[in-house]
């Protein structure tokens, strides 16, 4: 076989064993991602179960403890958002869903506000 056809062989194994890469690396991915919107679905599910068997028990004030404590680690994993984002891949329903917990603070000032989801508390679009 001439050099130029060894190439050509060399060239297609290339793209093939690229192709092949890509996709692999994108199933897996997609895997990945499947797996984490599942599992971030049962910890949801988790903590409102937990809320609502204080809330039934007749335990409203622990009940209100657990939800501020899950809406400020919230917070606290919004708090990367700008850093882990660029400005063109931000959500502005992000940005919506804050204004809406800022508004919970303002009406209920006697509440504390979260001292670890301060940055998070914070987001505003600019």
């Amino acid at each position: 076989m001439s050099t130029k056809s060894w190439s050509l062989v060399l060239c297609a194994i290339a793209l093939i064993a690229g192709a092949a890469g890509y996709f692999y690396a994108k199933h897996e991915a997609d895997k990945e991602a499947l797996q984490n919107l599942y599992l971030n679905s049962a910890l949801a599910a988790n903590a409102d179960a937990t809320v609502l068997a204080e809330l039934r028990s007749g335990e409203s004030e622990k009940a209100i403890k657990l939800i501020t404590g899950l809406m400020e680690g919230e917070l606290v994993t919004l708090g990367f958002y700008e850093q882990n984002l660029a400005a063109p891949d931000r959500s502005s329903k992000v940005y919506e869903y804050v204004a809406t917990v800022r508004a919970y603070y303002d009406r209920f000032p006697e509440v504390e506000r979260p001292k670890y989801g301060k940055d998070g508390l914070a987001l505003k679009q600019r």
